[in-house]
């Protein structure tokens, strides 16, 4: 089952309070990429309803990018600047592989600056880099080549050597 992007970034962003490491849109846009490469390539399935879209930062979810734009760059300490959270409410329907996909993600993501998030998802033979243009924004990345990717970026030795604790 593939959910809203607000009910799962929702997620990450209460984990950020919830453990005193709020955090940004930017790393926000990082974590729900990786989540969703994470699901399609662990558990062949689509996390995220959405369509990724290659942005000069790297992929994009133009509608959480709309709804956590008033934060800009900085920390998202709170959600009362959230105006519509109503995916939140139906957490409790997260299969519980995808509240494992979304856990995961934030233990290996959690502690990775912005920068080194960055130049993840930037990496020569990303999905991303394969269909960014330049001053084009809303080229979509496809989940097959997200798919495709992840399977061998999860194996990578600094992926898997994260620590484990949330």
């Amino acid at each position: 089952m593939a959910y809203p992007a607000d009910l799962i970034a929702y997620e990450f962003v209460e984990l950020g309070i919830l453990y005193q490491k709020p955090i940004t849109q930017m790393q926000l846009q990082k974590m729900l990429y990786f989540a969703q490469g994470y699901s399609l390539a662990k558990n062949d399935r689509v996390l995220i309803e959405d369509t990724f879209q290659a942005w000069k930062f790297g992929p994009v979810l133009p509608t959480i990018y709309k709804v956590y734009k008033s934060y800009g760059s900085k920390p998202i300490t709170d959600i009362s600047k959230i105006k519509n959270i109503p995916a939140a409410l139906d957490r409790k329907l997260i299969y519980s592989e995808d509240i494992e996909a979304v856990v995961t993600t934030w233990q290996i993501t959690k502690d990775v600056d912005t920068l080194a998030l960055s130049a993840w998802t930037h990496k020569e033979g990303s999905p991303w880099k394969q269909v960014y243009k330049e001053n084009e924004s809303y080229t979509p990345i496809p989940n097959e080549e997200i798919k495709k990717y992840f399977i061998d970026f999860l194996t990578e030795p600094e992926i898997i050597n994260k620590p484990n604790s949330a």
